[in-house]
C-alpha cells in the first residue's frame, strides 16, 4: 500500500507564483522613479515659469495622480489644471504646457503602477496565507496518531484505484458504448440521417409519446439511458462523476483525493476531541480491512471522557466509496 500523509498543494508551487508577483513589483517600483526622475526634469522646465500659487496647485494634482486610488477621469473638485493650461492658451509648443503635460501623464502612470504593486502585494498576501495554511494542516495531520494516518491512506488509495480506473478504462468503455449505440440507430453506414434515428427509436420505444413541446425526443433519451448511461453505470458507477475526472491528470486526480482523506481525518478529529478533550489514548481504535475498504472502529480515552469510533462504508458494488463515521459519548 502506498503511504501519503503530506499536503497534495505544492508549497514550492506557491512560492514561485509569490516570487513571479515579486518581481513585478519589482519592475513596477523600477518605472515609478524612472516615472519620478521624467517629472523632476519636467519640473526643471515649469517650475520658473509658473506663480508659486501655480506650483503649489501643480504639486498637489502631481500628487494625489501618483496615489494607487486615484481616479484620472473623475478627479475631485479642486484637483485639475485646466486653468493652468489655459492660461498658457494650450499651446503645444509652449514650454510650460508640454512640460507639465508630460508631468501629468507620468503621474497618471505612476499611480497605475502604484496600484498594480498594491494589487500583487495582497495577491502574495493571499499566497503568504495559503502557505500558512498547508504547513499548518501539515502539521495537524503529523501529529495524529498512526491508526489515523493508516486509516487516512487506505481510503486515499482506494479512491485513487477507482478514479484512476474510471479514467484510464471508463473513458474508452464509454466511447465504445457510444459507437455501438450510434450503429444501433444510424445503422453501420454512419450516416447520421435524423429519419433513420426518428425509425429506430419509433420502433425501440413505440409506447412513448414525446412532447411537442420538448426541445428534445423522450424516445432519444430514453435510448441513451438503456444503451449508454445505465451500461456504462452497471460498470463503473456514475457516468456524471466519471465525465468530471477524465480530463484531469493522476497527479491532479491524486492531490484532490489526498486533501478530501486529510480533511476527513482531520474533521474525525475534531468530533472525538470535541467530546474526550486532550486524547491521552488511542490504543483502542483500530483500523478494520474488507473486501470493498477499510473503516476505523473503537474507543478514544480523553481527559474529559470516553468517545466511540464507529464507521461504516456506503458503496455499491461499483461505486467510490463512501465513508460514514459516527462519534458517541461514553457515559
Amino acid at each position: 500500500m502506498k503511504v501519503y500523509v503530506k499536503s497534495a498543494t505544492n508549497i514550492s508551487d506557491i512560492e514561485a507564483k509569490i516570487a513571479k508577483k515579486q518581481a513585478e513589483i519589482d519592475k513596477k517600483k523600477a518605472w515609478i522613479e524612472k516615472k519620478e526622475m521624467a517629472i523632476d526634469k519636467k519640473r526643471a522646465v515649469y517650475e520658473p515659469l509658473v506663480t508659486d500659487e501655480e506650483l503649489a496647485q501643480i504639486n498637489k494634482v502631481l500628487d494625489y495622480l501618483r496615489r494607487p486610488d486615484s481616479n484620472t477621469y473623475r478627479r475631485p473638485e479642486g484637483y485639475s489644471l485646466t486653468d493652468i493650461f489655459r492660461k498658457y492658451d494650450w499651446k503645444w509648443g509652449d514650454p510650460v504646457y508640454v512640460a507639465l503635460s508630460d508631468a501629468e501623464d507620468d503621474a497618471e502612470s505612476i499611480g497605475n503602477s502604484a496600484q498594480a504593486i498594491k494589487e500583487a502585494t495582497a495577491i502574495i498576501d493571499k499566497y503568504r496565507s495559503q502557505i500558512s495554511a498547508i504547513r499548518q494542516k501539515g502539521e495537524e495531520i503529523d501529529r495524529i496518531p498512526d491508526c489515523l494516518k493508516e486509516f487516512m491512506n487506505d481510503v486515499i488509495q482506494h479512491w485513487d484505484d477507482y478514479d484512476l480506473n474510471i479514467k484510464h478504462n471508463g473513458k474508452p468503455y464509454y466511447s465504445d458504448l457510444y459507437h455501438k449505440a450510434w450503429v444501433i440507430l444510424y445503422g453501420d453506414t454512419g450516416s447520421g440521417n435524423p429519419s433513420v434515428a426518428k425509425a429506430k427509436l419509433e420502433e425501440l420505444y413505440p409506447d412513448i409519446t414525446p412532447s411537442k413541446y420538448g426541445y428534445r425526443d423522450e424516445r432519444r433519451d430514453r435510448f441513451d439511458e438503456d444503451y449508454i448511461e445505465r451500461p456504462f453505470e452497471r460498470e463503473y458507477g456514475s457516468l456524471k462523476y466519471a465525465r468530471s475526472i477524465w480530463d484531469y491528470s493522476d497527479e491532479r486526480i491524486h492531490a484532490i483525493n489526498q486533501k478530501a482523506g486529510e480533511n476527513l481525518i482531520l474533521d474525525l478529529l475534531k468530533r472525538v476531541t470535541k467530546i474526550t478533550g486532550p486524547v491521552v489514548d488511542w490504543s483502542g481504535l483500530h483500523v478494520t480491512r474488507g473486501n470493498m475498504g477499510a473503516v476505523i472502529n473503537g474507543v478514544v480515552i480523553g481527559e474529559d471522557g470516553k468517545a466511540r469510533v464507529e464507521s461504516i462504508f456506503a458503496s455499491g458494488p461499483i461505486q467510490r466509496l463512501h465513508i460514514r463515521t459516527l462519534v458517541k459519548e461514553i457515559h
